[in-house]
């Protein structure tokens, strides 16, 4: 007998914690429910579409735990409504119930009330009502079979008893352990096993049930908590939870993470002309496009209306996020199709940048919705960045880009010519090739002006292209007037380096203009050649094969390691100019030309040091060793007319 009071005891608290479960669910449910209807409804509640309003009350028919839904106005009057079957017994006594209960429970109803807003104007008021009605009904149903095999356990014999405590008793022990396990970590995923093929086993199987509908509509809820009804795209919960995980990856990785809001323009003549339900798909569409141009570790998200947020991580540069805001402009130039109807619409975009605009998220989107606004006031369809300078820049940035490219395709680029001597012999031993702009705007352009942006943009392959062309038809000139230029330094790029066929190129480019191999030298910064590798390192050896002469320019800036020097055809280092200035005054820079000349010496590699302006700088160089100058002190770069002056006639052998 004690043992079916222990069992009676067990279930009635299971029975307790199911029904506080049930009713903390019930209340989750209803408020999560009230505040996706609320969004979704705001927008038929400015047009007073009674149609819409309907429908979106009535899309809460399959939920068992809803009974009705209502949508009243600011003075607290019906203006839509639901209910489950023919239920309107408290039609007349609704609102005053509403008004009294405000998200409480009042006679086995909850009622939650959420404001209906549209931006900060409030609309009215959403009203869901839920009941326990369904699962009191479960539970009447196990309750009756429960009460049954307890009357049968207590009039049966001693034997029957003990066959009942093992089939009955014992898997409701175990009901308990597994139920009270459940309570104290709130992990619904915990197996409940069934060992009876009986009313327990199907008492254990509604266990196993209800957990599952339970986790089932965790989940639901969960997806409806962080999700957009109507695109599917992250919601402004998911949004602030992403950018916070985006702010500390930024921190961690000292990268820039760009936020761009969009908003769509005139969107509101869309809805007026084609009603709301064209309106939503047109927004499905645009989320669709959106999507397309994401890297998997961005995010895409709906704050509400036509209004769309991307989070863009690990920028380096923040111009960068100019090209993915390009890209969204570009993509609205095609027309979207909704209903068989082809529909031209466009975006205003503004960009906020962490960590220089905002150390947190409402910071940064509050920036970006500034941008976006200046982007509306300017036109629409364009983007902005929060810091003017920033969208300025940029502009100038493309500008730049534009000019260069039509420096290529128009020749504008010329090359300066700037002569190296042996100081032992004051002879002239060779010229460095150095790129000029000739623009037909702005004049004779230097190349600190242009080449770091060339550089960004991936045309610095094609300037120094048309360098080398220039140099080699000159230097095939001048051999035949018979001028002495010992070697033609060019400067390359990894990038040639890197390209398997730019051997090819370069035995094209000899062959076309007559100039022979060895009267050519490239040169390569040392702060791209400690970047080399397998495909770097064979082409060198391919070019020097040829009788090209290698040299790494701006020696001692890069960090090279010794070990490249040793093993690869490096015929000279350029000592970079930076060493040069303040010697012989400067220790430092004494110690470490002396390095470098004590270095190049030990391998047997030349060595030309830059930037010589003075006769000081001159005689401490030679008396240290190096007799090879290249600086003002023996001549600025000249054009070709001008150098062509300097060149001695070349000694017949």
């Amino acid at each position: 007998m004690s043992a079916v009071i222990s069992g009676m005891v067990i279930i009635s608290l299971f029975y307790i914690f199911q029904y506080i479960t049930e009713r903390e669910m019930t209340v989750k449910e209803s408020r999560v429910f009230a505040n996706i209807l609320a969004e979704n409804i705001a927008p038929s509640m400015l047009t007073k579409d009674l149609l819409s309003i309907g429908n979106v009350l009535a899309s809460v028919e399959f939920n068992d735990k809803i009974t009705q839904t209502f949508a009243l106005d600011r003075s607290w009057k019906i203006v839509g409504a639901f209910h489950k079957g023919n239920n309107f017994s408290q039609q007349r006594h609704i609102v005053s119930l509403i008004r009294e209960n405000q998200n409480l429970w009042k006679n086995g109803y909850f009622y939650s009330v959420v404001p209906i807003k549209k931006d900060s104007l409030e609309l009215g008021y959403l009203v869901v009502i839920a009941s326990l009605d369904d699962f009191y009904i479960r539970m009447l149903q196990h309750g009756i079979i429960i009460i049954l095999i307890l009357i049968a356990a207590i009039f049966t014999t001693s034997r029957p008893r003990k066959m009942l405590l093992k089939s009955i008793l014992e898997p409701i022990a175990i009901l308990d352990k597994i139920t009270t396990k459940i309570i104290e970590t709130k992990n619904l995923d915990i197996a409940i096993d069934v060992y009876n093929n009986d009313e327990i086993g199907d008492l254990a199987n509604n266990f196993k049930h209800m957990l599952k509908e339970l986790n089932e509509q965790r989940e639901v809820l969960s997806y409806q908590a962080n999700y957009d009804a109507l695109t599917d795209l992250p919601n402004r919960a998911l949004f602030y939870d992403r950018i916070s995980q985006s702010i500390f990856r930024a921190n961690r990785n000292k990268s820039y993470v760009a936020l761009f809001f969009i908003d769509l323009d005139q969107f509101k003549e869309v809805n007026d002309k084609f009603g709301h339900e064209y309106g939503d798909k047109l927004l499905q569409e645009v989320a669709k496009r959106l999507q397309s141009l994401l890297r998997e570790e961005d995010t895409l998200a709906r704050l509400g209306g036509d209004e769309f947020v991307i989070i863009m991580n690990d920028l380096k540069e923040y111009y960068d996020a100019s090209v993915l805001a390009q890209k969204v402009l570009d993509i609205f130039n095609l027309p979207v199709q909704v209903e068989r109807e082809e529909l031209f619409v466009s975006c205003s975009i503004g960009i906020s940048l962490y960590p220089q605009d905002g150390k947190d998220t409402h910071e940064l989107l509050r920036q970006a919705d500034v941008a976006m606004y200046r982007s509306k006031s300017e036109g629409r369809n364009r983007y902005n960045f929060y810091v003017l300078e920033m969208t300025n820049n940029l502009l100038k940035h493309v500008e730049m880009q534009s000019k260069i490219r039509k420096a290529l395709e128009e020749k504008e680029f010329i090359v300066y010519y700037q002569p190296q001597y042996d100081m032992l012999n004051d002879e002239l031993v060779g010229l460095e090739a150095l790129v000029r702009w000739q623009s037909k705007e702005d004049g004779l352009i230097f190349p600190d002006a242009f080449i770091p942006f060339a550089e960004s943009f991936g045309m610095v392959v094609g300037i120094n292209r048309q360098v080398m062309h220039m140099a080699m038809i000159q230097a095939k000139k001048w051999h035949d007037e018979k001028l002495y230029f010992g070697r033609i330094s060019i400067n390359i790029s990894i990038e040639q380096l890197e390209d398997e066929n730019y051997i090819f190129f370069v035995k094209e480019l000899v062959s076309l203009t007559g100039c022979l191999p060895q009267w050519l030298m490239f040169e390569l910064v040392e702060g791209q050649f400690i970047q080399n590798n397998g495909t770097v390192v064979s082409m060198l050896e391919k070019l020097n094969s040829l009788g090209i002469l290698i040299a790494i320019d701006d020696f001692g800036t890069g960090y090279s390691s010794l070990s490249y020097l040793k093993h690869l055809p490096i015929d000279e280092l350029k000592i970079d100019r930076s060493f040069v200035q303040d010697i012989p005054h400067d220790k430092d820079d004494v110690a470490i030309v002396e390095a470098i000349i004590a270095i190049a010496k030990s391998l047997k590699i030349n060595i030309i040091a830059e930037g010589v302006e003075t006769e000081e700088q001159r005689d401490f160089l030679l008396e240290k060793g190096c007799r090879y100058v290249q600086g003002y002190l023996y001549g600025r770069p000249m054009d070709i007319e001008s150098i062509t002056k300097r060149l001695p006639m070349l000694q017949e052998s």
